[in-house]
């Protein structure tokens, strides 16, 4: 109990609510999504995503530039991750034109929403 409670004060950054919920996916899932990536990063000439994580209290949406774009095999069989300029990402907190990459690869989680804007959201109805 004693080092839980020094690590929760030595460590006032760090984010527990960053916790991997789409840091994996179906092979199937995580293919599709480093196409798409990829095919976003050749299409646009400075190539920026969106990373927020509401459960950790980000204050704003970070840009992350997207340099390269990588796809890894799990040692579970038939899962893989997608990493963004050499960093394995978690799909659950990032945004490609407002919609979170988790909820477009069929990784739902409590921890995210859909889309980053309201008005995304009543586009789409």
């Amino acid at each position: 109990m004693g080092a839980r409670l020094a690590l929760f004060f030595i460590l006032p950054g760090v984010c527990f609510g960053e916790s991997g919920h789409c840091k994996f996916l179906s092979a199937k899932y995580a293919t599709k999504a480093f196409t798409e990536l990829s095919a976003f990063m050749k299409a646009k000439d400075i190539p920026v995503i969106d990373k927020y994580c509401a459960s950790c209290n980000d204050p704003y949406v970070k840009p992350i530039v997207i340099e390269k774009v990588g796809y890894k095999p799990h040692q579970v069989k038939g899962y893989a991750s997608i990493s963004i300029n050499d960093k394995e990402v978690d799909l659950a907190y990032l945004y490609l034109n407002g919609r979170n990459l988790g909820y477009t690869y069929h990784c739902k989680t409590q921890a995210a929403t859909e889309y980053l804007f309201q008005e995304n959201l009543d586009e789409e109805r």
